[in-house]
C-alpha cells in the first residue's frame, strides 16, 4: 500500500505473481484486487469481475490504475484502460475523464501554488514531531516510522516543487493538524504565526494539493491517508452536512481501494493488511460520527465489510519488509486508545442483536438505552466490556504516560456513561420516580463522575498535547442529568463537590454564558440558576448561607431570561466573563474566594436570588432531547461545546463523548 511500500514500484514488481504490464493481481476466491506498479489498487466484485474478465490483461501499460504512475508530474485519468467497455460497463479513457476536485474545494486559484508556502525543512521536521506527540497517538492512521523515513526523503524538495503530489497532500495535512492541536500560545512560540493565520494557510493548501493529487480518482492509499486526516481537521469547521457528503466520499474511495475487505483474503503482505485495517477502522467511525452529526443517521459504511481489527502492537513491532505477523501484545500499546473506541464499536453492535426491534445496523448509545433490551441483559453487558478493557487494557496502564492516563480517565469516564445511559430517566415511563432510591442515587453520583473526567481531561497538564481533542467536545447530557438532580437534591447529599466541579465547567466553556440564540443554553443557565436557588433554599432552612456567590452565577443572574420575571434592559456587551480570553477563564480559579458557610445574620442579601418558580426549564426529557437535536453546532462560537459521541463505529447521539 501507498506507506506500506518504501518503494512502491520495486515492491509491487517484487510480489506479482501474475506479471502484467500494470502490476499484478491479488485475488480470493470469488473477488479481485488489481495493484499497480506504483502500488495503488483497484477492489472488483465477484459480478464485476465476470464482466470485465481477461480485458484487463489488454489494458494500457502507460495508463496504470488510475493515472497515479505520474503523481510527480501529471495527473491522468481514471481509467483501467482506453475504451474497455464489456457488456456495457464503461471504463472511462484519459480523453473522457474530467477531474471534478473542483466541486467539493472550489475552483483552484491558478496563482496559487502550495510549494511556496511549505514550511522550511526545520519547522516542517518539528511539525511533524508536534504532530507524532500530539495526534497520532489518537488515531494511527500508518506507520510513523515508514512515514517519518518518506517525509524526511521528501521535504528537502518540497519548495522547489520535486516533492511528489500524493506526498505532499500528506505533509500539509500533517503540518495542519499538528498547528491544531498546538495552543495559541505554542503555535506563535514554534512558528512565529497566529494560530488562525497558519492554520487557515495550511487548510488551502491541503485542499489545493488533494486536487492536484486528483483526489474523487485516486486509488492512491497515500491520497486517502491525507483526505482522511484532513476531514478530521475539519469536523467543526465545515457544516455537518458538508463533512457527511465528504466522509461518505472518503468511504467510497476506501472501498474501491478493497479497504472494506479484509487484506488477508486478498493475499497481500502483512504490513500492507495492517495499515489497510488502521486506515479503514479509523474511516468507518468518522463516517458513522458525521453521520449521525450531519442528522441522516445513515453511515456510507453500513453496506457489508469484514475488515479486522488492527492489531493490538507498537509501530515497532511492524516492519514494511515483515514476511508473518507480529504477535498481538497483552496491554498497552500505541494502538489501544483507537482498540478501545472500536471495540466499543462491537460492544454496540452487540445491542443491536440483543434488541427485537432491529431495523438497521446503528450500534448507539440509543441501542443501550433500548426499552426492548432488559435491565437484566444490560447490566451483563456492561459487565463483560467492563470486565474485557480492564484485563486487556486499563490494568496496565501507567498514569506518569500521557497516552495511558488519557486513556484510564476516558475509560472510566465512558463505563459511568453506559450506566448513565441504562438507567436514563427517559428510560423509565413515569420518570426517575419509578426506579429505586439507590438507583437514582447512583446515577446522580455517575454524572458527576462524568462531568468530574471531563473536567480532568479538558484541563490536566499531563495530557496537555492531546486538549485539543478533549476540547472538542462536551457530555451535555451528563451536565444537563446533574443539574436536574440537584433542584432535586435532599439535605444529606453532599453537593458541594459538583458545585465544584460546575463552576469548572462554566469557566472552561464560556458560550455557556455568552451564546444567547441557542435554546439549549438558555435552559442550561435556567437550570442551573434553579438548582443553585434550591441550595440556598437548603441552606436556609439549615440556618446557613454562603458568604458569597460564585462569580459565574452572578453572571448567569444578569442574562435577560424568557419567562422570568427579572427580564432587564438587553445590553450590547456581552459579561466580562464570557468575554474574557481563554488565559483568563482558566486563571479564574485562583482569585475566587473559598466557599465558607456563615450564619443568616452575616450573609449578603445578593444570596436572595430567583424564586425557583420564576424559571422555566423543559419539564421532561423529550423536551430536553428537542433542544439537544436543534442546535446547529457549527454555528455557535466554539469553546468545546459540540454534541458529539465517542462511541465507536456507531453513532453519536448527544451524549458527547469521543473517547
Amino acid at each position: 500500500m501507498g506507506l506500506a511500500n518504501r518503494n512502491t514500484t520495486e515492491r509491487a514488481e517484487h510480489n506479482q505473481t501474475n506479471t502484467s504490464e500494470i502490476g499484478y493481481y491479488r485475488h480470493a476466491e470469488r473477488e479481485r484486487l488489481v495493484v499497480g506498479k506504483d502500488g495503488s489498487t483497484r477492489y472488483f466484485a465477484p459480478s464485476i469481475w465476470k464482466r470485465v474478465g481477461n480485458e484487463l490483461l489488454e489494458l494500457d501499460a502507460d495508463a496504470g490504475i488510475e493515472g497515479n504512475d505520474d503523481m510527480h508530474d501529471s495527473s491522468t485519468a481514471d481509467t483501467l484502460g482506453a475504451g474497455v467497455n464489456p457488456e456495457g460497463l464503461h471504463i472511462a479513457s484519459p480523453s473522457c475523464t474530467l477531474d471534478t476536485s473542483h466541486i467539493f474545494f472550489g475552483v483552484v486559484d491558478k496563482t496559487f501554488n502550495p510549494d511556496s508556502h511549505h514550511p522550511d525543512p526545520d519547522l516542517a521536521v518539528r511539525l511533524w514531531k508536534v504532530f507524532q506527540d500530539n495526534v497520532d497517538p489518537l488515531i494511527k492512521l500508518f506507520h510513523v516510522p515508514t512515514v517519518d523515513k518518506i517525509l524526511r526523503d521528501s521535504i528537502p524538495k518540497a519548495q522547489s516543487g520535486l516533492m511528489p503530489k500524493n506526498i505532499k497532500a500528506l505533509s500539509f495535512s500533517i503540518y495542519l493538524f499538528a498547528v491544531i492541536s498546538l495552543s495559541s500560545e505554542d503555535t506563535l512560540m514554534i512558528t512565529g504565526e497566529s494560530k488562525d493565520q497558519l492554520s487557515k494557510r495550511y487548510r488551502e493548501c491541503c485542499q489545493v494539493s488533494l486536487m492536484q493529487a486528483s483526489l474523487l480518482r485516486t486509488s492512491d492509499i497515500i491520497v486517502l491517508q491525507a483526505f482522511v486526516l484532513f476531514l478530521l481537521t475539519m469536523r467543526l469547521i465545515y457544516d455537518a452536512r458538508s463533512m457527511w457528503v465528504l466522509s461518505g466520499m472518503a468511504v467510497r474511495t476506501a472501498q474501491r481501494m478493497g479497504l472494506h475487505k479484509d487484506g488477508g483474503s486478498l493475499e497481500l503482505t502483512p504490513f500492507q493488511i495492517e495499515m489497510r485495517r488502521r486506515l479503514w477502522w479509523q474511516l468507518v467511525f468518522l463516517d458513522r460520527t458525521t453521520s449521525e452529526i450531519g442528522g441522516a443517521g445513515i453511515s456510507a459504511a453500513n453496506t457489508d465489510w469484514e475488515a479486522k481489527l488492527p492489531a493490538n502492537v507498537d509501530d515497532a513491532d511492524l516492519d514494511p519488509d515483515m514476511q508473518t505477523f507480529p504477535k498481538e501484545k497483552e496491554g498497552a500499546t500505541e494502538m489501544m486508545y483507537c482498540l478501545i473506541r472500536y471495540e466499543m464499536g462491537s460492544f454496540f453492535k452487540k445491542f443491536r442483536y440483543l434488541d427485537k426491534a432491529k431495523g438497521q445496523f446503528d450500534a448507539t448509545w440509543k441501542r443501550v438505552g433500548s426499552s426492548n433490551i432488559s435491565l437484566t441483559e444490560k447490566d451483563l453487558a456492561i459487565k463483560e466490556i467492563t470486565e474485557h478493557l480492564e484485563a486487556k487494557y486499563l490494568r496496565y496502564c501507567d498514569p506518569i504516560i500521557p497516552l495511558h492516563f488519557l486513556v484510564s480517565v476516558t475509560v472510566r469516564s465512558m463505563l459511568s456513561m453506559l450506566y448513565l445511559v441504562t438507567y436514563h430517566p427517559r428510560n423509565f415511563q413515569g420518570g426517575e420516580g419509578t426506579m429505586p432510591e439507590e438507583r437514582t442515587d447512583k446515577l446522580y453520583e455517575n454524572a458527576l463522575k462524568i462531568i468530574e473526567y471531563n473536567n480532568l481531561l479538558r484541563t490536566s497538564p499531563v495530557i496537555k498535547g492531546f486538549h485539543w481533542n478533549e476540547n472538542t467536545f462536551f457530555t451535555w447530557q451528563a451536565f444537563i442529568l446533574l443539574l436536574d438532580r440537584l433542584v432535586h437534591s435532599k439535605p444529606e447529599m453532599k453537593i458541594d463537590r459538583a458545585w465544584e466541579q460546575i463552576e469548572k465547567v462554566y469557566r472552561s466553556h464560556p458560550d455557556l454564558i455568552t451564546e444567547r440564540n441557542s435554546g439549549l443554553h438558555m435552559a442550561v443557565r435556567q437550570l442551573t440558576l434553579k438548582a443553585w436557588n434550591y441550595r440556598e433554599h437548603l441552606l436556609r432552612e439549615q440556618g446557613r448561607m454562603l458568604s458569597h456567590t460564585p462569580e459565574f452565577i452572578s453572571m448567569l443572574k444578569e442574562i435577560p431570561t424568557v419567562g422570568s420575571h427579572r427580564v432587564q434592559k438587553v445590553s450590547n456587551r456581552a459579561p466580562q466573563f464570557g468575554s474574557a480570553s481563554v488565559m483568563a477563564l482558566e486563571s479564574l480559579s485562583e482569585h475566587l474566594p473559598e466557599t465558607e458557610f456563615v450564619t443568616p445574620m452575616d450573609a449578603s442579601s445578593a444570596t436572595q436570588g430567583v424564586s425557583i418558580p420564576d424559571l422555566e426549564v423543559p419539564a421532561d426529557w423529550s423536551q430536553w432531547d428537542d433542544l439537544l437535536e436543534s442546535v446547529d453546532w457549527q454555528k455557535l462560537d466554539g469553546g468545546g461545546m459540540h454534541n458529539f459521541d465517542f462511541s465507536d463505529v456507531g453513532g453519536t447521539e448527544d451524549f458527547g463523548f469521543q473517547c
